[in-house]
Parts: structure tokens; sequence; C-alpha cells
């Protein structure tokens, strides 16, 4: 009953000024936390300390509220405001340090979520950004940012990561806040945080009278001066030292990113690419040079990358799931998996050169280790695991975006050992059609080494040519639109008209479709090869003289297409007879490389003017040998027109796999495939040679 006396005539009590009410409240909530120490546990729900925990910050945020307002009054004539009185005497009393050290403790039970309440409605207040460089606040602010998301599947899960993105809607508002949330490794020792609370107790009488606290200490006082003194000097003696930083605001983040609850770990996702956004240089340059790779971002990444990846069984289903978004019960594996491709997709793609580049070295160094994981899978011997890491890189590429990742997903590819397995899965196993949805994706995302490796290095010379055309030094290439359409005629004409199995309407609007894609697929690629530092596309340097009158390597043997070109070639040649799905794989991609802007691949690929060296392969060459193998088998197949029209309208209607049965449905699907790729090599040679954005 007295208890309740009590507290009606603190609510009926005449109205105090603000600070005097705050020292009041402040002192009660005091007394309350002494009163439940030592005693049996007890919530905070059960007690008066939330309502006096709401009408301290609320009298904190009226103050600052009340101070922004003067500011904007006053910003016109450049007065410089200090801090409010209840501002003062949070600082005198830090009172921010206390809350977050109880808060640490969570004592009494459930004190830390209205402790994580108040802060980021203080945050998110449109005068935090200009308080939160006042070190009473950011210190002890700083100190609950590297608290969060220390216990996994806590209660306040959701609490501290609402906290923590309001620390990094403030970042936004003013990047050089982000440095306020750097650790020392001089000002800042390891133990310095725990020691400082497990200082923190409640004493005895934390008040004094106002009047008594002013003459003794203030905020300009002599005793501040003397704090700032003896800062000064601890700063002179630590000067000589080198001064190494972390920041654990990220470190936090990624904790909460690996939470099991999708929300807090989707918005920790989201927080770490607005925290990288920032691009603050100190920031930057500690979040590369972090040593210790539990705190680093990059070992985080990969690591959890690495744990995801190894989580998926080498089994069909798996691999399924991998490729074609199938559902299953491996389904929220494989959609964790693809999320945090995502997650460092984006990091690449927004964070400084030094954090990208860091990422991009552990990241190879993970993928090319020779430990368990993608490697071992790829390298082994065992189809199951090839097919789990081939699903596995290829939803990494469909996923992948920025530059950096795509480049060191080549990079990985084209290694040594590595790709030597991968010209052996795409030529002679069971995985020949995975292999080459591999070699497609990579083509539509192509990296500078990618196509030098793969293509450039070999054509670059262009002794593809014929040796005494090379002697006279002679370039083929032209921008005149006549012999650009007599190029892609050449093309389109060369399917005899005996083995076609539509009528001229239908073959010109085919051969309209086919301009109109090819157009939108050379807009895209070029915008992808934007930055890849290619030569300009135009009349091709001609051979190099001294190089063909010297060189016995080149002119006395034949030329090298490289192997990816050469095993293309070689299937295409067989085209007549491979099944019709891989017909499709091999077609498609010698498509999108005829759409690489640059001019040696245009030139090799699609001028079938040049004069080729008598033993050299070309897309040109491979299709005049399928027409005359056409010529040849088609007169052996009886009423072969009537059934090579029923052959395309079953193609049409998606019942291909009824046709395909022998070897002469094999043969027939064939021939239309290479009918219809005649048709789209001719408009990709009329769009490389005519279209602007090619030059």
């Amino acid at each position: 009953m007295y208890k309740l006396l009590a507290k009606a005539s603190e609510f009926l009590a005449p109205n105090l000024k603000p600070e005097e009410e705050l020292f009041l409240q402040w002192h009660n909530l005091v007394k309350e936390l002494k009163r439940l120490n030592g005693n049996d546990p007890v919530s905070v729900e059960d007690t008066d300390i939330p309502l006096r925990l709401q009408w301290i910050f609320n009298l904190i945020q009226q103050d600052s509220a009340h101070l922004d307002s003067l500011h904007s009054a006053d910003s016109t004539e450049g007065t410089i405001h200090g801090i409010g009185p209840c501002l003062e005497f949070a600082m005198r009393y830090k009172i921010f340090d206390w809350l977050v050290a109880l808060a640490k403790e969570d004592n009494p039970a459930g004190f830390k979520s209205y402790v994580l309440f108040f802060l980021t409605n203080f945050v998110r207040a449109p005068s935090a950004v200009s308080l939160l460089s006042k070190s009473f606040i950011y210190k002890p602010l700083a100190r609950l940012v590297a608290y969060c998301g220390d216990t996994r599947c806590s209660p306040w899960d959701r609490e501290e990561m609402a906290f923590l993105q309001s620390v990094v809607d403030a970042i936004e508002k003013d990047p050089c806040l982000a440095n306020l949330f750097l650790k020392s490794s001089l000002h800042d020792p390891a133990d310095k945080l725990d020691a400082d609370l497990k200082s923190l107790v409640l004493p005895q009488n934390p008040f004094l009278a106002n009047h008594q606290e002013e003459k003794s200490t203030g905020v300009n006082g002599a005793s501040v001066q003397s704090s700032g003194t003896n800062g000064a000097e601890e700063a002179s003696e630590q000067s000589h030292t080198k001064e190494k930083f972390t920041f654990p605001l990220l470190n936090s983040l990624l904790r909460m990113a690996l939470n099991p609850d999708p929300l807090v770990s989707s918005q920790a996702r989201q927080a770490v690419i607005r925290v990288l956004h920032s691009r603050e240089p100190v920031v930057s340059a500690t979040i590369a040079d972090a040593t210790s790779a539990a705190a680093s971002l990059t070992g985080i990444l990969t690591g959890h990358l690495h744990k995801l990846y190894m989580s998926i069984p080498s089994t069909t289903e798996a691999s399924s799931v991998l490729l074609h978004n199938a559902a299953g019960d491996l389904e929220h594996v494989v959609r964790s998996y693809t999320q945090w491709v995502t997650f460092v997709d984006q990091i690449a793609g927004v964070a400084d050169s030094a954090v990208t580049d860091a990422l991009q070295s552990a990241l190879k160094s993970d993928m090319t280790s020779g430990g368990p994981g993608f490697s071992e899978d790829w390298l082994s011997s065992s189809p199951e695991k090839n097919s789990l890491a081939l699903a596995a890189i290829i939803r990494t590429y469909k996923t992948a975006e920025s530059t950096a990742v795509l480049s060191v997903l080549s990079d990985v590819i084209l290694d040594g050992r590595i790709f030597g397995k991968f010209l052996q899965l795409i030529s002679e196993t069971d995985l020949m059609v995975m292999a080459f949805d591999l070699l497609d994706v990579m083509i539509q995302k192509p990296s500078y080494h990618f196509v030098e490796e793969a293509f450039l290095l070999y054509l670059e010379s262009r002794m593809y040519i014929r040796k005494e055309q090379r002697m006279q030094d002679i370039a083929w290439a032209t921008s005149d639109l006549a012999e650009a359409a007599d190029r892609a005629a050449m093309f389109r004409d060369l399917f005899p008209t005996a083995a076609k199995s539509c009528t001229a309407t239908e073959e010109e609007r085919d051969c309209e479709s086919y301009m109109r894609e090819s157009h939108y697929s050379m807009t895209r690629i070029v915008q992808r090869c934007k930055d890849l530092k290619w030569p300009a596309v135009g009349p091709l340097k001609s051979c190099n003289v001294l190089l063909a009158e010297e060189s016995s390597f080149f002119d006395g043997q034949a030329f090298n297409e490289g192997p990816v070109l050469r095993l293309l070639f070689s299937h295409l040649n067989n085209l007549l007879s491979q099944p019709y799905v891989l017909n499709l794989r091999i077609t498609g991609i010698l498509s999108k490389i005829c759409l690489i802007p640059h001019p040696c691949l245009r030139e090799y690929l699609l001028d079938p003017t040049i004069p080729l060296a008598a033993q050299c392969s070309s897309l040109y060459r491979c299709l005049v040998n399928l027409v005359q193998q056409i010529d040849s088998s088609s007169k052996s197949i009886p009423d072969f027109q009537e059934k090579l029209v029923q052959t395309r309208q079953a193609i049409r209607n998606g019942q291909w796999q009824e046709k395909c049965q022998d070897a002469e449905g094999i043969f027939l699907c064939g021939v239309i495939t290479v009918e219809e790729f005649c048709k789209e090599i001719a408009a990709r040679a009329s769009v490389r040679f005519t279209d602007p954005l090619d030059k």
C-alpha cells in the first residue's frame, strides 16, 4: 500500500524541469535495480523498470529533438550549440554505459530487450546523426554493437538486428560515422570492454545535488580538461606504435547473417551490403587487412559458402534441384546455398577494390584447394560427385553478376587439372550435356581471362589464313554493307533447297526472328564486355610478316584452333548422328561465341571469304561438310521430304523424343538443326558486320 501511494505521489507531483525529472527517474531506477540485485531472478515485466526506462528515454529524446530544432533555427547564423541538460546528465552519470552493461548481462531478465528498443529509436531519431559523434554516446553503442549476435537463437535476435539496422541507417546518412565503430588495437585492448563491464557495479549513492555537482564537475570544467590532457599525453606515447583496427559492426552483421531465422539473416545480408557500399577508406582497408580468418569478411563468406556446399549430398536429386529449381527435400539446402552466392556476389559488386581483391583471392583458394569440397568432387572418379560439382558451379555462374566473381569462376575452370577434367567431361562421359551447359553459361557471361585463354590465345596470330596470303600483308575485314550482306547470304544459301522443311514464307519469318534475336543478344553481350578492353572492332591488322617468314612452328604444322573450338567443331561435324538435345547445346554455344565482340572471332567464325589454310577447320567448312552428308544420305531415305516436314512439326509440338528413337529419326532431327543453324549464323554475320554496337 505504501509503495502504491509513493508512486501516486510521484506522478501527481508538480511539473519539474526535464533534467530534474530525469534525475528523479534515474535515481528510482537505480534503487529498483539495487533492490533486485542478488535476489532471486525476477522478470523485468514484473517491476516498474519498463515504465522508468520509457520515461528516461522520452526525456532524452525530447532533449535531442529540442537541440535539433535549435540547430536548424540557427544554421544560417553559424551558431554552434552544445548538448542539452538531459544529455549532459546522461554524460555525467554514464547512463548509456550502464544501460549497455546491464543489457549485456540481461539482468533482470528481459532488460536487454527494452534497452535495445530504446537505443534503436534513439539512433533513428533525426538528431542522432549529429549526436553520434559524442564519445559518451558512440562508445557504449559500439560496445553493444560488438555484443550483438554473440548468442545464436537468442530471444532478442530480432531486436539486435533492428538496432544494427538503425546504426547502418545512420552510417548511410553520414558515411564518416563508420569510423566511430572501428576498434583500435591501441586504445581498445582486447580485454578492455569486458574489464570495464565487470567493474560497472551499482554505486551506493550515485546522486548528488545538482548545484554541488555543477561545482565539482562540468562539461567544460577542469576535470574534463585534465582528462583531455591525460588523453593527449597517452596518445603521444602511443603514436610511435602502429595502430590496427577491426570493424565489430561488420562482424556482428555477419554473425546475424548466419542466424537460422530467415528474416534476421536476410536483413543482416542487406545491412552488410549497405555498410560496404559506404566505401569509407579506413573501413575498407580494415576489412581487407584483417588477419584473423574468423573475424575477417572474406573468411566468413568463403567458409560459410564451403559449409553450405558440403551440406548438399552427392545425389541425382541434388543436381536436379540445383539445375532446375525443382522442389524436393533438398530445396531448403539449395536455396540457402543460392542466397549465400547472391550475397557474396553483391559484396563483390559494391565493396571497395581492396575488399574485392581479398574476396577474390579467398574464393579462388577455397575452390581450388585439395581438401574436401568443390575441387575434390570435380576431380573425383565418382560420376555422382562430378555431377554435384558441375551442377553447383552452373548454379553459381547463373546466380553471379559481378565481374569479380565471374572472373574467379572462370579462373577456377581454367586451372590446369580442373580444365583437363572439364575437357574430359565434355567429350566422353554421360555428363556431356551438363558440361556443355557450363560452357554455355561461361560464354553468356564471358570474363577476359576465359576468352583470352579459350579462344584469342590461338586466333590473334591469324595463322588460320593461307601462308601465301599472309606474306602479302593483306587484311580481310569490311564495314561495307553490301559485302556484309554477301557474307550473311553465303551462310543462308548454303543449305540445299531440296532438304528444307519449311516454306519460303516460313523461312522469311524465321530469318526475321533470328535477326531480332541477334540484335538483342548482341546488345546484351556488348554491355557485358564493355570493360574487357578489347581492340575496337574494324579492319584487323595484317598478319605478322616477319613471324610468318621465320616461324617453322606455325607454317610447318596445322593451325591449332584451341581445345574448346576443336571440340565444338568435332561435335558439329557429327551433328547428324548425335542426340537432338546435344545438338541444341552445340549450335547454341557456337552462335553465342559468334557474338563475342572481338574482331578475331568475327573474322574466323563469320567471314567465309577469308583464304583459310588447307588443313584449317572453320565454322563454314563444318557446315559445308554437313550439307554434303545431307545430300548423300537423304537419297537413301524414302519420302525424305514428307518425313522431314513431319519431324519439324513434331519438334514444334515438343514431341521430338518420339522422333529420335532410331538412326533415321536422329538424322532427320539433325537435318532440321542444320537448316535452322544456317539461318541463325547468317543473322549473326549480318549483325556482327553491320551493327553499330560492334564498332
